[in-house]
């Protein structure tokens, strides 16, 4: 290591040190916290304005305030549903201007889901799935599996059957373990180990059954055009999955993208079926200073999450071509504004935000 980026590492790991001294009680986690190794190899940077894909994305706010407005869906008229971290289901009529509330499903709702009979799925950490009907009734459709509870529910779809696929990110690191928090999927990263699921659940009965484990923070996941696998976002390893749920490969995985140039976390399909993934930009002082370094993670768990969830998150989406899983196009606007999950409806794009309290707009495509 050459001298001038050797002091540069001792100056961050003491500032690190410091900085932990004077906090370490500020955030007790309660919960075993046992680093193993990361995986070695660079990671890509995240697309700049000078990369070739980069499109512009005018994004501007479509909505007045709303409490973290994370995912985001439509119905076949336009309307829009996002979850909020106050337990509300909000609900804009297409071509209106003021959200009403649809539902109040309490805990924190993540990720939603349209079925085919126009009923609103929702993973909601640490409640479980529900399912809310059109009029508004909330029901609770299954919270555990093999007799445990369903830890971190984050990305939800159903098939042509109706059987439900749901992610469990985290089973360590959760709402029930830990309580409110920014995030958990920074403990989970730097921890390094699988922690999360993918289940199936049947709505008509409640019976629920693990799929796969040993997953890397799953996260969002659209079902494949052809119905036999879902596709899924895998946060803590910055990779895209196929896990499959029918025939013979039933709960074997496939890498379809490694090394993404971000932090993965929204997924869903555009007009035409290009598939729309939302990133966060990689943080060169925590991939290179802080991942490859059991001791360095340990000391940044003891440290308040909130210093690392702000407002000045950054992002973008990728557009990927759904057969060769090439990053075909980067949606990126010059404020750095950070989209955590994205739906189209006509010619706009409408995204929501991790951190934010608005849901923004940008035309698309």
């Amino acid at each position: 290591m050459p001298v001038s980026r050797l002091f540069q590492f001792g100056a961050a790991m003491l500032a690190i040190v410091l900085v932990a001294i004077a906090t370490v009680n500020l955030m007790p986690f309660g919960v075993a916290f046992d680093p193993v190794p990361m995986p070695t190899g660079h990671l890509p940077d995240s697309p700049s304005a000078n990369d070739q894909r980069v499109t512009r994305a005018e994004w501007e706010p479509a909505s007045g305030p709303l409490a973290q407005p994370e995912d985001i869906v439509a119905d076949a008229s336009g309307a829009l549903f996002v979850g909020t971290s106050d337990g509300l289901i909000m609900r804009r009529a297409a071509q209106a201007d003021e959200w009403t509330v649809f539902a109040e499903v309490g805990g924190r709702p993540l990720g939603l889901f349209l079925d085919h009979d126009g009923t609103l799925l929702v993973a909601n950490n640490s409640l479980g799935v529900q399912r809310v009907f059109p009029n508004g009734t909330v029901d609770l459709i299954a919270d555990t599996v093999n007799g445990e509870k369903i830890g971190l529910p984050n990305g939800v779809v159903s098939d042509a059957e109706g059987m439900i696929y749901v992610t469990d990110s985290s089973t360590r690191y959760n709402r029930g373990t830990l309580g409110p928090q920014p995030t958990y999927a920074l403990p989970d990263l730097l921890e390094g180990r699988p922690h999360g699921r993918l289940i199936r659940i049947d709505p008509a009965t409640g019976d629920t059954e693990m799929v796969t484990d040993g997953l890397y923070f799953p996260n969002s996941l659209v079902l494949a055009p052809d119905g036999r696998s879902v596709i899924l976002a895998e946060s803590s390893r910055f990779r895209l999955l196929r896990v499959w749920i029918e025939g013979p490969e039933a709960g074997q995985t496939d890498v379809l993208i490694d090394a993404l140039p971000g932090n993965p976390d929204g997924l869903d399909y555009d007009a035409e079926g290009m598939l729309l993934l939302t990133l966060y930009d990689h943080v060169e002082a925590l991939n290179t200073l802080i991942l490859p370094y059991g001791f360095s993670r340990r000391i940044l768990m003891s440290l308040p999450r909130a210093w690392f969830v702000n407002n000045d998150l950054s992002g973008f989406v990728a557009v990927i071509d759904p057969d060769s899983f090439e990053i075909v196009r980067v949606l990126r606007d010059a404020s750095g504004f950070s989209p955590s999950n994205v739906v189209q409806v006509g010619n706009v794009l409408y995204s929501g935000t991790l951190v934010g309290d608005r849901v923004v707009q940008a035309p698309y495509p």
